[in-house]
């Protein structure tokens, strides 16, 4: 006696309602079951595949979670040795995964009424033990990727180009100011680049000097500050700097330490070498103010500036 389940089981989830349909809409399943003929107890064989169908019926054991593209397939034979011994054998196929046992039953000690009912639990403990088989076979679902991060560019490139150089730096520098009636002065300078705002800041110095080719030594103090407007472009090394400078000297003129002020325009860049350090270069032009008119001291006329540094960021 043979009755193939597919009908059987889409029959009673359509009388279960639109909930079990869904449930079941993702599982193409079938369960077969063969029961022999019981001459013995002719009635034994319709009970026995009646109560089989309503146990898988009723635990859903033909359908699973299963892939709609994978066919899950029990099929359940039951052979009678004599009146007291019954064979069971249970095959699970789901997908490349098959799995099959046997397994014998023996009724001696049980009641003539409950013999249908104990090869039922008997044949549902084999299904479930080899679709727990089946289940672990099969590969574990690859976990699912996390969603990648929406791209955030560097925070350098979200800023202004100048913006992202705005931090403290010293910068050790060796410069020269020579002026064309006047003095060349040579000497080593240390300079603070101080942020402002935006791309503007500050760049304020103090240094000393020596005359170059001058008859007697002469030695020379100076101090002085600019604002730059610095400029970098996108992913560059390098930025340049364009700022109004004011400088004051003081330098020794007939017996005396003379205070000169001097005034002009600064053009500059710089090259990154590091996190932390550039080289810095600038030059400049300007002129002394003269103290007095038709002033003839050691600093005069137009003045030419240049310098060259390390500036390290703080």
């Amino acid at each position: 006696m043979r009755l193939p389940l597919i009908a059987a089981i889409l029959a009673s989830a359509l009388a279960l309602g639109s909930a079990a349909a869904a449930g079941d809409a993702g599982c193409r399943s079938s369960v077969d079951i063969d029961v022999d003929e019981t001459p013995f107890d002719p009635p034994l064989a319709k009970v026995v595949f009646a109560e089989v169908f309503r146990a898988v019926e009723r635990s859903d054991i033909g359908c699973e979670d299963v892939a709609g593209t994978r066919l899950s397939l029990t099929r359940v034979t039951i052979h009678w040795i004599d009146a007291d011994h019954a064979a069971l054998e249970v095959e699970v196929a789901d997908g490349d995964e098959h799995r099959a046992m046997g397994r014998g039953v023996a009724l001696v000690h049980v009641d003539r009424d409950a013999r249908a009912l104990a090869i039922t639990i008997a044949t549902t403990e084999m299904i479930e033990e080899l679709r727990a088989q089946v289940r672990l076979a099969r590969p574990a679902p690859a976990p699912p990727s996390p969603s990648a991060p929406p791209s955030v560019p560097p925070r350098e490139l979200l800023s202004t180009p100048a913006a992202r150089e705005q931090r403290w730096s010293v910068v050790p520098t060796l410069a020269l100011d020579a002026f064309t009636r006047g003095l060349a002065l040579l000497g080593p300078d240390t300079r603070l680049l101080i942020p402002l705002y935006g791309p503007l800041r500050a760049n304020v110095r103090f240094g000393t000097r020596a005359a170059l080719g001058a008859d007697t030594p002469t030695s020379a103090f100076v101090a002085g500050g600019a604002v730059e407007l610095a400029w970098a472009p996108r992913r560059a090394r390098h930025e340049l700097t364009v700022g109004a400078r004011l400088d004051a000297f003081s330098v020794p003129f007939e017996g005396a330490q003379r205070l000169y002020a001097v005034a002009g325009l600064d053009v500059g860049g710089a090259l990154r070498l590091g996190p932390a350090t550039s080289l810095v270069v600038d030059a400049g032009i300007g002129r002394a103010l003269e103290r007095e008119s038709g002033d003839r001291g050691p600093l005069a006329g137009v003045g030419i500036s240049a310098s060259a540094g390390v500036a390290l960021a703080f």
